[in-house]
């Protein structure tokens, strides 16, 4: 009878253990990169939108469960490097600044090429998603180099801050400008000099003199303290740009469970929402 009764526990604690174990959460692991630190919007919300949304949703069904490596501010891949990064899967996931990519990527740079429009983000945010209907080649582009364009990310309006004041477009005149990617178009026929430069730069090229002023979004400016070292703003608005997108490595996204995939493009809905709102709340504070 005693006999029995141990077999009788020990198949049953057998049948708990593997029944358990049967229903644990796969996991998966992935990193997740930015070149900017979390003073910028689209990176912080990375881990308190995205990251946290999707470990909730993952969470209700207990199948999958992902191992987060989260690497900002430019320790995996700098500023100009993240589309690469995620290309090569360096980084499984990242915040990447598209405006660099003004080669590989020329339909991403619509706003780059059209400025002096308007600057409410909701409304960009929604043109954005339009034209991605109306011109599918657009997230093709992403394809091409191995990586999957979950969300787009605006930014509210670009200034002038700089060394000096600046009273007249004369005043320009043999000035060295910082300016990202395309921007640097904007300077022609001004008589400044355009200085290829990015966000992480800016400061200490402010700092030493590379630069005698950059063409900057106001949602960066306090952000990142460039105000200490440039004490000159000038509103000329060049308008609301996409600037950044989140991307993922189409070869991870391809072998994904479909459940997760869904997941992932749903939260991402919510993160571009977050960045819309985040980018105009910062912007007003920093000029404030």
């Amino acid at each position: 009878m005693q006999s029995k009764l141990i077999s009788t526990l020990l198949v049953t604690a057998l049948v708990v253990f593997f029944s358990n174990n049967a229903m644990a959460a796969k996991e998966i692991k992935m990193t997740a990169i930015s070149g900017l630190s979390a003073a910028s919007v689209g990176t912080k919300l990375i881990k308190t939108i995205f990251i946290k949304r999707v470990d909730e949703e993952l969470a209700k069904s207990g199948k999958y469960k992902i191992k987060w490596i989260q690497s900002y501010g430019g320790a995996v891949a700098k500023q100009a490097d993240g589309f690469e990064a995620i290309q090569d899967g360096i980084g499984d996931i990242g915040y990447v600044n598209i405006l660099f990519e003004g080669a590989k990527m020329p339909m991403e740079q619509y706003t780059y090429v059209t400025p002096y429009g308007g600057t409410d983000l909701m409304k960009l945010r929604n043109l954005s998603l339009e034209l991605r209907k109306r011109i599918p080649e657009m997230s093709a582009e992403y394809r091409k180099y191995n990586q999957i364009d979950l969300a787009h990310i605006g930014i509210p309006n670009y200034y002038f801050l700089s060394t000096f004041p600046i009273k007249t477009v004369s005043d320009l005149k043999g000035r060295k400008i910082g300016a990202p990617g395309l921007a640097a178009n904007w300077l022609t026929g001004t008589g400044g000099i355009a200085v290829s430069g990015k966000l992480s730069s800016y400061y200490n090229s402010l700092k030493t003199g590379v630069y005698d002023g950059i063409i900057i979004f106001d949602s960066a400016i306090a952000p990142f303290k460039f105000h200490e070292v440039a004490k000159n703003i000038t509103e000329v608005n060049l308008g609301s740009m996409i600037a950044s997108t989140l991307s993922i490595n189409k070869t991870r996204w391809d072998g994904f469970p479909r459940e997760l995939r869904e997941i992932m493009t749903k939260v991402a809905v919510e993160y571009e929402l977050g960045t819309v709102t985040g980018n105009t709340k910062k912007g007003i504070w920093s000029l404030d």
